[in-house]
């Protein structure tokens, strides 16, 4: 919410000039092997890309690419497309063959 985003910027600010500086530098990487600090700056990035500046400030002037440029996030949604598209054959599948199977028996 825009309460604990505003935390988190408060907690940002009392950081120290370096901590500061690690935090902006931090290359994003969601993998669950990644440290704490990668995957926290993958979340930074997808909400300050998802929402925008408008509602959600940019308070570590991290540069946002318009591009999810982590791998685990685009390997995952080619995973889920795989999954999205097997599902959705088979039911394409089994609701035809449930029709066929009905009109064969009313005539």
């Amino acid at each position: 919410s825009k309460m604990h985003w505003g935390f988190a910027e408060l907690a940002f600010n009392d950081l120290t000039t370096r901590a500061k500086q690690i935090l902006k530098a931090t290359e994003i990487d969601a993998n669950l092997s990644a440290s704490y600090r990668a995957q926290a700056m993958a979340r930074y990035d997808q909400i300050i890309r998802k929402y925008g500046t408008s509602l959600f400030t940019n308070f570590i002037d991290r540069v946002i690419s318009n591009s999810v440029t982590s791998p685990r996030l685009n390997s995952n949604s080619a995973n889920q497309l795989i999954i999205i598209l097997v599902v959705g054959s088979i039911t394409i599948i089994s609701v035809a063959s449930f029709y066929i199977e009905r009109r064969r028996k009313e005539e």
